[in-house]
C-alpha cells in the first residue's frame, strides 16, 4: 500500500489495493495516473466516459452522454 501512496492519493491506492487482494480484474479511477498504475499492476482500468462508452457499446444505456435542456 505504501508504494502505491507514493504514486497516486489514497483513495486510489485503496481501490487499486483491494482488487489486487481479492482478485478483482477492472477498476474505475478517473485520475489518468492511477490508470496507468493500475494497469502496471496487470488490472484493466479506465475512467468514467470509458464506462459510459462500454455501456453504450453494450446497449446499455442509449446515449453515451446526457442531453439537458434549457
Amino acid at each position: 500500500m505504501e508504494v502505491l501512496l507514493e504514486m497516486i492519493d489514497h483513495g486510489e491506492a485503496e481501490t487499486i489495493a483491494f482488487a489486487l487482494e481479492n482478485e478483482i480484474e477492472v477498476v474505475i479511477p478517473d485520475d489518468k495516473d492511477a490508470r496507468k498504475v493500475a494497469r502496471s499492476f496487470g488490472l484493466r482500468a479506465t475512467g468514467t466516459l470509458g464506462l459510459f462508452l462500454l455501456a453504450k457499446r453494450k446497449g446499455l444505456i442509449s446515449k453515451s452522454l446526457p442531453t439537458w435542456k434549457s
